[in-house]
């Protein structure tokens, strides 16, 4: 299931624009290659357009590992090497993204 669920995008819809404004937010999340290669949208397409919709820019562009198969319902069995490392370059700029410079 590569969808989002219905409350999500109603839970972003009642975050106070105020509140979305003082945020970085990032995405990340698998798909199934197979969703891609049909130009459907996946979970994370729909909740970046939803926060689009409000006018949310995002901190980073989204991170998106496309999976083979089983693989989508059982990712950290199947996600590789170069995935991971994927995930802990993600993990660091969204660090580098959210903590504020030191004031001197």
């Amino acid at each position: 299931m590569n969808r989002v669920r219905r409350s999500i995008p109603a839970l972003c819809a009642t975050i106070l624009l105020r509140q979305l404004d003082r945020l970085e937010i990032a995405l990340f999340g698998a798909r199934r290659a197979r969703k891609r290669a049909r130009r459907q949208p996946s979970g994370i397409d729909e909740l970046q357009a939803c926060l689009a919709e409000r006018g949310c820019e995002l901190a980073l562009p989204p991170l998106v590992i496309e999976l083979q198969g089983v693989a989508a319902f059982l990712p950290w069995l199947r996600i590789g090497r170069a995935e991971r490392a994927m995930i802990v370059e993600f993990a660091a700029d969204i660090w580098e993204a959210s903590v504020p410079e030191p004031l001197i």
